[in-house]
């Protein structure tokens, strides 16, 4: 299927039409990704802010026509304030590295799952479990922290805290980088330069935690 980059007003557009517009790529329904401003949603001729019930509403109506229900995916590193104008800012993954606190993580999972549901949206694509590089700019505020202990501890509590809302989380980004690694892997292809060995020893053993912990 062709991924099409669908507004709101796109949206509203499917939901009109009905959903001869919608493909199957493997066992998923796709309608295409929103349209994310920096601060957030618009409708593309207006300009309006889009609150998160708009999205719960259009989802809604996409899913009433589908045998299969749409499940709604979205980023939630530091809350959904960047994509609707009701939704606040949580807290940053470096602050919660800094308080080192894990029923503080948990209650942000709680938090960012309930609000991910007052947009329809029933899988997280977080915590960010990648260990930071030095060299890398998108690590910058995205992660805990190099200590793969306290990740662990930290992100856990996270999953733990998402789950218990019935909200998928996702561990990523799988596998991580490593301090020699000064490419943006969403532009670029990048490069794993340790062994398997030294990958296990720390990146590996933090994954492989939160998939015993048991993350969707």
């Amino acid at each position: 299927g062709q991924m099409a980059n669908y507004s709101m007003l796109s949206i509203n557009k499917l939901i009109e039409r009905g959903s001869k517009d919608v493909d199957i790529m493997g066992s998923v329904w796709v309608y295409g990704a929103l349209d994310m401003r920096l601060i957030n949603m618009g409708e593309e001729t207006t300009g309006e802010e889009i609150p998160a019930h708009q999205n719960w509403v259009a989802l809604s109506e996409l899913s009433k026509r589908n045998k299969i229900p749409l499940l709604g995916c979205m980023d939630c590193g530091s809350g959904i304030s960047h994509a609707f104008c009701d939704m606040e800012f949580i807290s940053s993954p470096c602050n919660l590295g800094a308080a080192a606190d894990p029923e503080l993580n948990y209650k942000v999972g709680v938090a960012k799952a309930k609000s991910l549901k007052c947009a329809g949206s029933k899988w997280l694509w977080g915590p960010e479990e990648d260990l930071p590089s030095r060299r890398s700019s998108i690590a910058l505020g995205r992660k805990y922290s190099d200590d793969p202990d306290l990740v662990i501890k930290l992100a856990e509590a996270e999953i733990n805290g998402i789950q218990s809302q019935g909200v998928a989380s996702t561990v990523k980004h799988f596998p991580g980088d490593d301090e020699l690694e000064y490419r943006d892997s969403h532009v670029s292809e990048t490069m794993y330069h340790l062994s398997m060995d030294e990958w296990r020893a720390r990146q590996g053993r933090v994954f492989k935690a939160a998939i015993d912990s048991g993350v969707y």
